[in-house]
């Protein structure tokens, strides 16, 4: 064993969306997607969530409807 080799960590795989190489995360098909990630998207879901929640009851507060 090298010098080099003692010093690498163990290898990751590389995130589909961030491009890191990545230890933790999930498998669909061939594409990876690393913890980090995946964390971010539910807290971008959450907030459109509420966004659309907020503007769902403004619209039916001023009588708006998309009918």
């Amino acid at each position: 064993m090298t010098r080099e080799d003692a010093v690498m960590s163990r290898s990751g795989v590389i995130c589909a969306v961030c491009q890191r190489s990545q230890t933790r995360g999930d498998h669909a098909g061939d594409v990876f997607i690393c913890a980090e990630c995946q964390a971010d998207a539910k807290q971008l879901i959450d907030i459109q969530d509420s966004i659309w929640v907020e503007a769902t009851e403004a619209g039916d507060a001023t009588g708006d409807t998309d009918e």
